[in-house]
């Protein structure tokens, strides 16, 4: 029988990795982002806004974690 602790333990590390990961990930966006600004037509900065305030509301739930 599996040690509930020992499954526990891992789940939380595996968590904290994954966090780790998404936190970097969001990161590489918000560049992304900020560099496709610089040379983005009008039609693309409404798009590319928009992305970013998908990414804000990853990043505050992220946060709040």
């Amino acid at each position: 029988m599996p040690d509930h602790n020992m499954i526990k333990s891992i789940n939380e590390a595996d968590y904290g990795t994954e966090l780790a990961h998404l936190k970097e990930e969001v990161l590489e966006a918000y560049q992304q982002i900020n560099n496709a600004l610089e040379s983005a037509s009008e039609q693309q900065v409404d798009q590319l806004k928009d992305f970013k305030e998908k990414i804000d509301n990853i990043q505050i739930h992220i946060e709040n974690d």
